[in-house]
Order: C-alpha cells, then structure tokens, then sequence
C-alpha cells in the first residue's frame, strides 16, 4: 500500500467512515468531509470512465434543490437556509460511487460489524 496513491486514500476514508460510523457522529463528519476532497481530487486527476446514469444523478441533486426551494417559500427563509448547511451528507453515495471501488467489500463489512458489536 502506498501511502501517496489516490486510490489508497480512498480506501483509507471509507473504511474510517464505517468504522466510525456508529461509534462517533465527529468522525464520521470528518470521514465525510475527507471523502469528499478525496474523491474530487481524484475525479481531477483521472476522468470518469463509466459515468452514471444522469437519473441517477439527478436524482441525489434534485432533494436539496427542493429542500432548499423549500426553506425559501417558508417563513423566515434564512434561518431554514442556516439549518440546511448540516446536510451535507446527502452527497455521501455519489462519494462512495469511485471509493467502493477500490477496498474489499467483504473486510469494509467486517470493519463496521466490529464497532457495531462492541456498541451492541
């Protein structure tokens, strides 16, 4: 495993992601916000090869366009506008999409079976 491959960092923030997942809403956040930068770095650096469906992609970006257009036609359009900023974990499985890519789905499984006995 080298440490300055994109393909490894992606496998290292999934696998934190579900480790952490039912142990630490922070960590989670932060494997979060880690994937992200990941993936979009590695969507810069290497083109999509086989693009999802648009329906698919549509459809993760048409629920916070209607939640926001939501927040907008509410009273007090701003402060349900603030409230919005926490969801940015809509966007999770458009991350996961290149990152399941590249780790053994079968050990990611184990790796969040672990916390969730032990929370068990």
């Amino acid at each position: 495993m080298e440490l300055w491959r994109r393909e490894t960092w992606l496998a290292v923030w999934v696998y934190t992601l579900f480790f952490l997942a039912p142990l630490s809403i922070a960590g989670v956040g932060s494997a979060t916000g880690l994937l992200y930068f990941t993936v979009a770095y590695h969507r810069a650096r290497q083109p999509i090869s086989d693009p999802l469906p648009k329906w698919i992609v549509a459809a993760f970006l048409l629920l916070p366009l209607t939640a926001a257009l939501s927040a907008l036609v509410n009273p007090n359009p701003v402060g349900n506008l603030i409230g919005l900023r926490k969801e940015y974990a809509i966007f999770i499985p458009l991350a996961l999409l290149p990152a399941l890519d590249q780790v053994n789905r079968r050990r990611l499984l184990l790796a969040y079976a672990i916390p969730v006995v032990l929370m068990g």
